[in-house]
């Protein structure tokens, strides 16, 4: 991936590199008014022009490249288990969220392996914590915005390989 800075003119359909904050006038809350990865349309200039940008870094995927969203999501579905449903990913984030009320299960190996990338961040729920539907119990996010296909595999590969998944068993 590379970040190129541009007009704003020129961005016209191209994915952000960064969040855009904007402070509410009515709650004086900063937040972001813009997303990382958010595509620009023409409809947006008006309020870029408004926050004052004249220029913005976008993204350009390189072949080979997969986003951060795409490799959380790749990755959740091979940690995703029983009683369990993966997020949607934002910025290279995804949460597991329990589907019905239990006790969340899993090996310490299998956060350890994600863990050992230090491009991964996987934390849980201490293990045989009690899970409640719709509460999120492990969460995982990748530090990196892009990856290239044989990097982002690597902590796939080692939690497939242990065949250990999270998974949050119903409590009768």
């Amino acid at each position: 991936m590379k970040i190129t800075t541009i007009p704003l003119e020129e961005a016209i359909g191209l994915p952000l590199a960064h969040d855009l904050t904007q402070i509410d006038a009515k709650t004086h809350k900063k937040s972001a008014r813009f997303k990382k990865g958010q595509v620009i349309t023409e409809a947006d200039l008006e309020t870029l022009r408004a926050m004052g940008r004249e220029n913005l870094s976008i993204m350009e995927m390189s072949p080979g490249d997969v986003h951060e969203d795409d490799a959380a999501r790749q990755l959740g579905e091979v940690l995703c288990g029983d009683n369990l449903r993966l997020t949607e990913p934002s910025e290279g984030r995804c949460n597991l969220v329990a589907e019905s009320s239990g006790i969340l299960w899993y090996l310490a190996e299998t956060v350890n392996r994600v863990n050992q990338d230090p491009d991964w961040v996987l934390s849980a729920l201490a293990p045989h914590a009690r899970c409640s539907p719709g509460r999120w119990s492990p969460a995982f996010a990748s530090v990196r915005s892009s990856w290239k296909t044989t990097a982002w595999n690597a902590p796939s590969r080692r939690c497939a390989a242990a065949n250990h998944l999270l998974f949050c068993p119903s409590c009768r």
